[in-house]
């Protein structure tokens, strides 16, 4: 088996695998990683939880010269096979090549190239590595995985804190944390099995590094942020504050709060849109259940009335009660969720909820400042 280093786009954060076949002065590398990254299609597939992948095979020799020039690190590991189980194998990786057989519905946890690399092995070993594994409580969840491996970029990560529901937070065992590469790597060199003569012998035969990188290796584990994203919060909503006790005063800074405001509130309202798609239309069964839709409630898209009633000459203090309550009700949906997420379903909440009260305190608190003195004059 062939385990490759993290790469630095989004979909390499994880790693990746593939099974390595040697025999006649061949060496074919079968690699269940492989989708259309230029398709125009993707992006409304991908929305819709419909991606297709599917096995292709290479060279060792094309494989090894891609991924050095991305700079990742190779590892391969020969496993200790009978010479039927390695027959076997071999056949079923040149069957599945074969046009209609290679497609598969990718899941990002439970259906992508480490565990349809897992699943093959563990047939030809009749059970051994599932058998093992099962029994063994995984220290993190889904979700718990998915963060400490995307750390380093803050949009993915905030994105797999705000679209993953309360599935993703339940507990796993070891056979199911096999969804990453290196994990699968290293329950391969921990598992041994009885040679022919009885004795246990080691399945990694032996273990050597193709390639090597420089790229640091990721956390051991998960980091919590919710003082950052509560932080983030504060600011924001501090200048919204502020800009609606500046509105008392001037002109321009009301209508820049005005806008300001229901264009952050649209934007949330859209995301919560978005939210409510992947629950109950798309394919995407980790989106489901997902305490956030109360956190993003899809009512703020009617924000912008405010601004359009000022604009079209309406009281202002009309304008303000829209957003006035818009907020009251956001935080309203906002508290709700969040009990119930942490009564019942332990969905990792917390880091989002604290920005977004941050947020649309400091909005209301600029909509009442702005209220105080239209009502004062």
């Amino acid at each position: 088996m062939l385990t490759f280093g993290r790469g630095s786009h989004a979909f390499e954060k994880f790693g990746h695998n593939a099974l390595l076949v040697s025999h006649g002065g061949k060496h074919l590398v079968y690699n269940f990683g492989t989708f259309d990254d230029r398709s125009p299609s993707l992006l409304g597939d991908f929305l819709r939880g419909r991606v297709q992948y599917w096995v292709s095979v290479s060279t060792l020799e094309l494989t090894l010269a891609g991924y050095g020039s991305l700079g990742r690190s190779v590892l391969s590991q020969t496993l200790r096979l009978s010479q039927v189980e390695a027959e076997g194998l071999d056949y079923e990786l040149s069957t599945l090549v074969k046009p209609g057989k290679s497609n598969y519905r990718y899941h990002f946890y439970k259906n992508n190239c480490s565990t349809r690399v897992r699943d093959i092995l563990d047939f030809h070993l009749h059970g051994a590595l599932k058998n093992e594994l099962q029994k063994r409580k995984a220290p993190f969840t889904y979700r718990d995985h998915a963060l400490r491996l995307t750390g380093d970029s803050p949009l993915i990560y905030t994105a797999l804190l705000v679209v993953q529901g309360k599935g993703v937070d339940q507990e796993i065992d070891q056979w199911d944390e096999l969804f990453l590469p290196d994990k699968l790597q290293y329950a391969l060199s921990q598992l041994s099995r009885k040679g022919p003569d009885g004795s246990l012998a080691p399945l990694v035969v032996e273990e050597t590094v193709l390639l090597e990188s420089e790229r640091r290796l990721p956390p051991s584990t998960p980091s919590s942020r919710g003082g950052l994203y509560l932080s983030f919060g504060l600011i924001l909503g501090g200048v919204f504050a502020g800009l609606g006790r500046l509105g008392a005063c001037a002109h321009r800074c009301r209508q820049f709060f005005l806008w300001g405001t229901s264009s952050v509130l649209f934007l949330l309202g859209l995301l919560g849109a978005v939210l409510v798609f992947l629950s109950f239309v798309a394919a995407h069964d980790v989106a489901r259940h997902n305490a956030n839709l109360g956190s993003l409630p899809f009512f703020l898209l009617f924000s912008p009335l405010a601004p359009a009633m000022a604009l079209l000459g309406k009281n202002h203090q009309m304008a303000l009660g829209v957003l006035k309550w818009l907020l009251v009700a956001a935080l309203s949906t906002l508290t709700i969720a969040f009990t119930l997420a942490e009564l019942f379903s332990h969905q990792v909440t917390l880091p989002i909820n604290l920005f977004l009260v941050a947020l649309y305190a400091g909005m209301l608190v600029g909509v009442l400042s702005l209220v105080k003195s239209m009502d004062s004059t």
